[in-house]
């Protein structure tokens, strides 16, 4: 019998426990920390107290599923030409990536309208009912020896399905999803290499353990690059792309007080380090205040104000004098395109400003170094480079506003390196 000594969290200790389970535990590492510390009314789909909705939403989502993978019956016992590949990518990497001579199927689970879903109604089942573990099964039930035995049976079922369709790269968004994680340990077990499709325009390493389990990493810009191999990352396995969907072509920003857009600073919900803590959540509202604050003192009466996707404005509206923050509701573009200035922290909102031809004035209240969650403020939200100018404080905040401090359009090329760049995909054409 094993008996550890106390672990730096919960899930250390469960893996620390059951070395057998080693290999499915570190699969569901997000979904055992997700249960303990994803909850608060802060989040539109915290997981105590909304069982029943996120039943619906599971359904919803299969039904969809099942209607994709009937679109595509047709394809099954299609012959394609070229590299087969399996995504499970963000934005439209999918679309670029065919221009490669790549043939991209959705992985069965993240299935989209119009793309491929190359799977059986069988084989589908299969994924449904482990889908349904990993969402619904309690702590205990999660981590049982049952579940572990029936996941390491599907995972024989994924490989076959690998094996079957000739699949001979996969794309990932990140390694820190269920789903991810499975899918590139049973690809690295066939001897498949796995890549990571930046699906942001910030670096987040979580102390050097994010996107280090694939085989290969982009990301959308030089800055981004150097910083992942100043934190030990093999320059070797980084590539540059760019954004998929940007053309970035604008040459000025708008820089205008007249409908300034304020971005939450939003939490995590789960804490990624080893030394998990709840981020305080009460200086969600002290940032909106800082905020509020300085741009009452320029006369300011009122701005758009938009929460994180999987945040509440309605709990936000508890604490904040709402007829100063007005709930933004609009698709993101729109929005972007309406604003003559936005405000927010370290964001892929940033990128997306930008591309709209809108100035983002970067807001990182520091103290000790770190931002208001205790959290590490990566470049360039951190002030280290003057090309992109950041507040640190309220008399920051005011001195970049009334001089109007923006970005340097000219540097944003080494955060989003323009037209996308799909060559490096070619290391795997070649090898195959």
């Amino acid at each position: 019998m094993i008996i550890p000594n106390v672990k730096e969290n919960l899930f250390e200790y469960i893996n620390a426990s059951n070395p057998e389970y080693e290999d499915i535990l570190e699969c569901l590492e997000y979904e055992i920390h997700n249960r303990v510390y994803y909850y608060g009314a802060h989040f539109k789909n915290e997981r105590e107290s909304k069982g029943f909705l996120r039943r619906i939403r599971f359904f919803y989502k299969h039904l969809r599923l099942f209607f994709y993978i009937l679109m595509s019956k047709n394809n099954l016992e299609k012959n394609f030409n070229g590299i087969r590949v399996l995504s499970a990518t963000t934005v439209n990497y999918d679309e670029m990536l065919e221009s490669e001579k790549l043939h991209v199927d959705r992985v069965p689970l993240f299935g989209r309208l119009g793309r491929p879903l190359n799977i059986s109604f069988k084989v589908y089942i299969a994924f449904l009912k482990v889908d349904y573990r990993v969402n619904f099964y309690s702590f205990y039930d999660l981590v049982s020896s049952e579940n572990v035995v029936f996941i390491r049976n599907f995972k024989k079922v994924f490989c076959d399905f690998i094996k079957l369709n000739n699949y001979q790269l996969l794309l990932v968004p990140e390694d820190l999803n269920f789903w991810h994680r499975l899918s590139i340990q049973a690809f690295k077990g066939l001897g498949i290499p796995s890549v990571c499709m930046a699906h942001g325009g910030t670096s987040m390493l979580y102390e050097g353990v994010a996107d280090s389990k694939v085989s290969h990493l982009t990301v959308w810009g030089a800055l981004q690059a150097q910083f992942h191999i100043e934190n030990n990352y093999n320059p070797k396995k980084i590539s540059i792309t760019g954004h998929p969907k940007y053309l970035f072509e604008h040459k000025k920003l708008k820089f205008s007080l007249d409908n300034i857009l304020v971005i939450a600073k939003s939490m995590a919900g789960v804490v990624l380090s080893k030394k998990k803590f709840i981020e305080d959540r009460g200086n969600s509202i002290m940032y909106l205040l800082m905020i509020e604050k300085a741009l009452k003192d320029l006369g300011i009466v009122s701005v758009s104000f938009r929460p994180h996707p999987s945040e509440s404005y309605a709990w936000y509206s508890k604490f904040i004098d709402s007829k100063f923050f007005n709930e933004d509701k609009e698709v993101l573009s729109t929005s972007l395109q309406a604003s003559t200035l936005v405000i927010g922290p370290k964001s892929t909102a940033m990128v997306d400003a930008i591309a709209h031809g809108v100035n983002y004035v970067i807001f990182e209240p520091s103290l000790d170094g770190s931002d208001v969650f205790s959290g590490v403020i990566t470049p360039p939200f951190d002030g280290s480079d003057p090309d992109f100018p950041v507040a640190a404080n309220s008399l920051d905040l005011i001195n970049i506003l009334q001089n109007k401090l923006g970005i340097n359009i000219s540097a944003f090329e080494r955060i989003s390196k323009s037209p996308f760049d799909a060559s490096f995909i070619r290391k795997f054409l070649d090898d195959n």
